[in-house]
Protein backbone atom coordinates (compact mmCIF):
# COMPACT_ATOMS: atom_id res chain seq x y z
CA UNK A 1 0.00 0.00 0.00
CA UNK A 2 1.31 3.47 -0.96
CA UNK A 3 0.73 5.63 1.93
CA UNK A 4 2.19 9.53 2.46
CA UNK A 5 3.32 9.71 6.09
CA UNK A 6 1.05 11.96 8.67
CA UNK A 7 3.98 13.98 9.49
CA UNK A 8 4.41 15.01 5.48
CA UNK A 9 1.01 15.88 5.22
CA UNK A 10 1.21 17.85 8.18
CA UNK A 11 4.35 19.57 7.26
CA UNK A 12 3.02 20.61 3.39
CA UNK A 13 -0.51 21.50 4.67
CA UNK A 14 -2.50 24.03 3.10
CA UNK A 15 -6.03 24.84 1.81
CA UNK A 16 -5.67 22.59 -1.11
CA UNK A 17 -4.08 19.96 1.05
CA UNK A 18 -6.36 19.97 3.64
CA UNK A 19 -9.34 19.48 1.08
CA UNK A 20 -7.90 16.73 -0.11
CA UNK A 21 -6.54 14.85 2.91
CA UNK A 22 -9.11 16.23 5.95
CA UNK A 23 -9.62 12.72 7.35
CA UNK A 24 -5.79 12.95 8.06
CA UNK A 25 -6.49 15.48 10.58
CA UNK A 26 -9.77 14.60 11.43
CA UNK A 27 -8.38 10.79 12.28
CA UNK A 28 -5.31 12.93 14.60
CA UNK A 29 -8.37 14.15 16.67
CA UNK A 30 -8.64 12.32 20.26
CA UNK A 31 -11.80 9.69 20.63
CA UNK A 32 -14.10 11.91 18.07
CA UNK A 33 -13.31 9.50 15.08
CA UNK A 34 -14.12 6.71 17.18
CA UNK A 35 -17.07 8.49 18.88
CA UNK A 36 -18.80 9.19 15.20
CA UNK A 37 -17.72 5.96 13.16
CA UNK A 38 -18.94 3.89 16.03
CA UNK A 39 -21.90 1.79 14.53
CA UNK A 40 -21.08 3.21 11.49
CA UNK A 41 -18.06 1.43 10.11
CA UNK A 42 -19.77 0.02 6.64
CA UNK A 43 -20.25 3.56 5.75
CA UNK A 44 -16.80 4.75 6.70
CA UNK A 45 -15.06 1.86 4.69
CA UNK A 46 -17.93 2.41 1.55
CA UNK A 47 -16.45 6.06 0.87
CA UNK A 48 -12.62 5.29 1.31
CA UNK A 49 -13.18 2.33 -0.57
CA UNK A 50 -15.16 3.75 -3.39
CA UNK A 51 -13.17 7.03 -3.33
CA UNK A 52 -9.72 6.14 -2.73
CA UNK A 53 -9.20 3.03 -4.28
CA UNK A 54 -8.13 3.37 -7.90
CA UNK A 55 -10.25 -0.11 -8.70
CA UNK A 56 -13.08 -0.13 -6.40
CA UNK A 57 -14.22 -3.08 -8.17
CA UNK A 58 -10.98 -5.09 -6.83
CA UNK A 59 -12.82 -5.11 -3.99
CA UNK A 60 -15.28 -8.24 -4.15
CA UNK A 61 -18.58 -7.91 -1.44
CA UNK A 62 -17.18 -10.60 0.30
CA UNK A 63 -13.81 -8.76 1.22
CA UNK A 64 -15.50 -5.71 1.84
CA UNK A 65 -17.14 -7.44 4.21
CA UNK A 66 -14.15 -8.97 5.88
CA UNK A 67 -13.20 -5.42 6.57
CA UNK A 68 -16.60 -4.33 7.88
CA UNK A 69 -16.13 -7.27 10.38
CA UNK A 70 -13.13 -6.16 11.53
CA UNK A 71 -13.60 -2.76 11.79
CA UNK A 72 -16.69 -3.30 13.92
CA UNK A 73 -14.29 -4.92 16.45
CA UNK A 74 -13.83 -3.53 19.60
CA UNK A 75 -10.79 -1.39 19.71
CA UNK A 76 -10.01 -1.71 16.01
CA UNK A 77 -11.46 1.67 14.98
CA UNK A 78 -9.06 3.33 17.99
CA UNK A 79 -6.20 1.32 16.02
CA UNK A 80 -6.08 2.19 12.46
CA UNK A 81 -6.84 6.38 14.01
CA UNK A 82 -3.38 5.74 15.78
CA UNK A 83 -1.31 4.70 12.20
CA UNK A 84 -3.04 8.52 12.01
CA UNK A 85 -1.61 9.68 15.27
CA UNK A 86 1.62 7.89 15.82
Amino acid sequence: MDNVPTRVVARELNAEIAKAYWFFLFHLVPDLPETLIAGKEEQWLRWFFSDWTYDPSAISGEVFDTYVRAYRAPGAVRGAMADYRA
